[in-house]
């Protein structure tokens, strides 16, 4: 069974490089793209072969057939949605290497 990958955000870089990237990867298929405009999911999972397309970021994250999902807005937005999406979605949710990340005190030193 293949990963399925979700993408959060529809701009330039998910667009020219990440989701051509999920397609060409043995082993993986693009299920769900999110933004908070339906037509620009719909026509970003239309352009990518994905199967669904979302404006709520918690479906994308209910989704049953998404394994991992690959945020791309602006860093101010994704920390937003990380938080969000950790509170309120799928209780597997978690960032890519967040448990192996070493505890940074506020004046940059690791903990």
């Amino acid at each position: 069974m293949p990963f399925g990958w979700g993408i959060v955000g529809t701009g330039k870089h998910p667009d020219i490089k990440v989701a051509p990237a999920m397609a060409a990867a043995d082993g993986g298929e693009l299920v769900g793209v999110y933004s908070r405009d339906q037509h620009r999911a719909e026509a970003f999972a239309q352009k990518h072969d994905a199967r669904a397309a979302y404006s709520q970021l918690g479906d994308l994250l209910k989704d049953s057939r998404v394994d991992g999902v690959f945020v791309s807005p602006p860093q101010e937005v994704e920390q937003l949605t990380l938080n969000r999406a950790t509170r309120s979605s799928h209780p597997e949710w978690r960032k890519v290497g967040e448990q192996d990340a070493p505890s940074i005190d506020p004046e940059g030193r690791r903990r």
